[in-house]
């Protein structure tokens, strides 16, 4: 309780918290969302928007994520 309000906490995975204030965290967690079958599109619309560093922070992450957010990443990375 908080006040007379029921407070709800919820388990995320650890990779959906990383990263919290910048924009490769924003990017992992953009591409969670949109699920499988839209990662890979949203994966490249989101490299176009990010610097070199920022994407590699994305690409870091890849050990934590699930496969198919993998996949999104490497098929991104291929087209450039």
């Amino acid at each position: 309780m908080l006040g007379r309000k029921k407070v709800f906490l919820k388990h995320a995975p650890s990779w959906q918290t990383a990263m919290p204030n910048s924009k490769a965290g924003e990017a992992i967690r953009a591409i969670s969302h949109m699920g499988p079958q839209r990662a890979a599109s949203l994966a490249k619309a989101v490299r176009s928007k990010l610097t070199t560093r920022e994407w590699e922070q994305v690409s870091k992450m890849k050990p934590s994520v699930p496969a198919w957010m993998v996949n999104a990443i490497n098929e991104t990375e291929l087209a450039n």
